[in-house]
C-alpha cells in the first residue's frame, strides 16, 4: 500500500537486499521478491523478482501483468515489466514470473485485462521449468485454481511448474503458502503445509513421495481465520482478545477461534444479560467457556440500562422507544468491552458480526460493530453453521444448545432474526448471487425461488447499509469478495 510512497521505505528494502541478502548467498542461487528502481519513464518502482548467484544479483524479473481489480491497485505503485526471458542456471533455463503474470487467462475469463501472457511468452522461448513466486491472497477454493492455472501451462508446454507462495497474515489479507511443485505429466507431487511457514526440497531429476493435502473448503477457512487472527494480534504487538459473548452461534465461533489463535489464557469473554436476555444466554456461554478453558466473566447491564433510559427521557422529549431501546443496549455492551480492552493489558475488542447481518446493516453501530477486528465478517451466516460443526467433529467445544437455537439478538421480548429477515439459507442465496456473482436483481429473480419482493427487500438493505461497512473494523478476507476490502461502493448514489 502507501508504504511504498516512503522513499525511507524503499531505500531500507533495496539496502538490506543489496548489503545484508545478496553478500551472504554463496555455493547456491536464490529467487526472492522485492522493489527495484525503473530507470525508464513511468511510476518509480518495479515489483520484481531478483535471481541471485554467489553473491551477485544476475537477472532482475520485472512482474508485467499488474492487477487492480478487488484488493489489488497494483499500477497505483508499481511500472509494468516489458519483457519475459528465461534465466541460465546450470545448464537449465528457468521461466521466472510473478505472481499475477501466471492469471492471465483466468482474468480473461472474466475481464480483458493484459494483452500479453507472459508464461506463454516464456514458453515459446524454450524454457526447462516455469517458477512462480506469488504473494497471492486466500479465498475459499483459490488453490485449486491456481493448480489449475500451472496445469494449463504445463499441458501446453510440456515442461513442470513450481509455485512458491508466500504464507501469513497482513491487516484483512490472508496468504495460505500450499506451494507446490507439478510435473510434465502435469501430477502434483509435492505440496508444502498450507497456513504455516514450511520448507520443501524438490529434486527434479527424481520423482518424490507425493505429497498432497487434502483440506475440505471448511477446514481451510478455519485455518484462515486462525492465522488472520493470529497474525493480527501479534504483528501488531497486542497481548490478547475480549469478546462479548451472547450465548448465540457468532459469539461462540469467534471465542473458539480466538482460543486457537492466541491461548486459552490470552482470552476475556463476558457476558452482559439484560431482562431481554434468555436463560441460555448465560448458561450456554458459561458452558462454552468452560469447554474453552477461557476467563468468563457475567456483567448484567440491567441497571445501567435502566439509568441511562431514565437520565435520558428525563431531559428529552420524545422519549426512547422501540429500535433506540434496542440499540442501546448492544452500545452500553461494547463501552464495557472495550474498558476491558483498555484494561487488560492490551487486548484488543473482537466484532462478532457474520457477512450476513453485515451485508443487510443487521447490526448496530458501536455496539456490535465495535471492535479491533471484525473476525467473521467475511462469513455468512449458514457458513458460521458449517465452521460450528467442524469445530465440534471430534467432541462437543460449542455447546449443542447454541448450535440448535433460533438466532436472535434478544433486545426485546421473544425476538427472532427471522422477525427482521428472510431464513438465513434464502436470504445467502440472494446475497451471494448479488454480492459475490455481482448479477442484476432481474437475473436472480430467476434463479432463486423466493418472490421478487423479498429479493428487492433483501437488496434494498445491502443498498442503504453501505453506510454501515464504511465505519467497520476491517475482516479476515475468505472469499472472492470481502466488504470493505473487495468491493468498494460509494454512500451516497441513486443506483437501484
Amino acid at each position: 500500500m502507501d508504504i511504498l510512497d516512503r522513499k525511507d521505505f524503499v531505500l531500507k528494502a533495496l539496502d538490506i537486499l543489496d548489503k545484508k541478502i545478496t553478500p551472504n548467498i554463496t555455493g547456491c542461487a536464490v529467487i526472492l521478491g522485492s522493489i527495484s528502481r525503473n530507470c525508464n519513464k513511468g511510476k518509480p518502482y518495479h515489483n520484481s523478482a531478483f535471481f541471485i548467484e554467489d553473491k551477485k544479483i544476475i537477472s532482475v524479473i520485472n512482474k508485467q501483468l499488474l492487477p487492480t481489480y478487488d484488493l489489488f491497485d497494483e499500477r497505483r505503485y508499481y511500472q509494468e515489466g516489458q519483457n519475459s526471458f528465461p534465466v541460465n542456471y546450470k545448464g537449465l533455463k528457468l521461466g521466472i514470473h510473478i505472481c499475477e503474470d501466471m492469471w492471465r487467462k483466468e482474468s480473461e475469463a472474466f475481464q480483458k485485462l493484459y494483452k500479453i501472457d507472459p508464461v506463454d511468452n516464456l514458453g515459446e522461448q524454450g524454457v526447462d521449468i516455469f517458477i512462480n513466486i506469488s504473494a497471492s491472497p486466500f479465498a475459499r477454493g483459490k488453490d485449486k485454481i491456481r493448480e489449475n492455472l500451472m496445469k494449463r501451462y504445463i499441458s501446453k508446454w510440456n515442461v513442470p511448474f513450481i509455485l512458491v507462495n508466500t504464507v501469513g497474515a497482513n491487516d484483512s489479507i490472508v496468504f495460505d503458502g500450499q506451494s507446490k511443485y507439478i510435473s510434465s505429466e502435469g501430477k502434483v507431487l509435492i505440496e508444502a503445509k498450507d497456513f504455516e511457514e514450511d520448507l520443501v526440497i524438490v529434486d527434479t531429476e527424481k520423482e518424490p513421495n507425493t505429497k498432497i493435502i487434502k483440506d475440505s473448503d471448511t477446514e481451510t477457512v478455519y485455518k484462515a481465520l486462525i492465522l488472520g487472527l493470529k497474525d493480527y494480534v501479534r504483528k501488531n504487538g497486542f497481548k490478547g482478545i475480549v469478546i462479548g459473548v451472547s450465548g448465540g452461534i457468532d459469539s461462540a465461533l469467534c471465542a473458539a477461534l480466538a482460543k486457537e489463535a492466541v491461548g486459552a489464557r490470552n482470552v476475556t469473554c463476558v457476558t452482559m444479560p439484560t431482562r431481554f436476555s434468555s436463560k441460555g444466554s448465560v448458561v450456554d456461554s458459561q458452558k462454552l467457556c468452560k469447554n474453552l478453558g477461557v476467563e468468563f466473566i457475567k456483567i448484567p447491564i440491567e441497571d445501567i440500562f435502566n439509568r441511562v433510559v431514565g437520565d435520558i427521557n428525563s431531559n428529552a422529549k420524545p422519549d426512547l422507544r422501540d429500535m433506540a431501546l434496542e440499540n442501546l443496549q448492544p452500545r452500553i455492551r461494547g463501552t464495557i468491552l472495550m474498558a476491558f480492552s483498555n484494561s487488560r493489558d492490551g487486548r484488543i475488542v473482537i466484532a462478532p458480526g457474520n457477512k450476513s447481518e453485515i451485508a443487510t446493516g443487521y447490526c448496530t453501530l458501536y455496539g456490535d460493530t465495535c471492535g479491533a477486528l471484525a473476525l467473521i465478517g467475511d462469513i455468512y451466516k449458514t457458513e458460521v453453521y458449517e465452521l460450528c460443526k467442524f469445530i465440534n467433529r471430534n467432541k462437543e467445544i460449542i455447546p449443542k444448545e447454541i448450535m440448535q437455537k433460533k438466532p436472535s439478538a434478544e433486545l426485546r421480548h421473544q425476538q427472532y432474526d427471522t422477525d427482521t429477515l428472510p431464513a438465513y439459507d434464502a436470504l445467502d442465496e440472494v446475497l451471494k448471487l448479488y454480492v459475490e456473482k455481482e448479477i442484476s436483481p432481474e437475473e436472480i429473480y430467476k434463479k432463486v425461488s423466493m418472490k421478487k419482493e423479498i429479493v428487492d427487500f433483501v437488496i434494498n438493505l445491502v443498498i442503504k447499509s453501505e453506510f454501515k461497512r464504511k465505519q467497520l473494523p476491517p475482516v479476515i478476507k475468505v472469499s472472492e469478495k470481502s466488504f470493505i476490502l473487495d468491493r468498494r461502493w460509494p454512500i451516497v448514489h441513486k443506483f437501484r
